[in-house]
């Protein structure tokens, strides 16, 4: 028997108990509020938005050098059309 009187499967229990309620009050602190959730929330859209804009600028520069190519590829095809055209008919 342990010094207090009590068994010793007693105080083994009181020790675990202690560890355990101990055990979720650290864990409490680790818990989030309505308030930290919200925070969060308003965080997680600003860096959505971010992400977004950064997209839209990279698809609209994306779709300007597609024109410029589109457009080049035209005018060349013209510029070759147009000398086999003057090959012919000199030919």
């Amino acid at each position: 028997m342990p010094a207090r009187g009590r068994p010793r499967w007693v105080a083994r229990k009181a020790a675990l108990l202690r560890r355990v309620f101990w055990g979720h009050i650290n864990n409490l602190k680790e818990l989030a509020t309505q308030q930290d959730i919200g925070e969060l929330e308003v965080k997680l859209d600003a860096k959505i938005r971010e992400s977004e804009l950064k997209l839209e600028t990279k698809i609209a520069d994306t779709r300007a050098d597609l024109i410029r190519w589109v457009v080049s590829a035209g005018i060349l095809q013209t510029a070759i059309i147009a000398a086999l055209l003057l090959s012919l008919i000199k030919g």
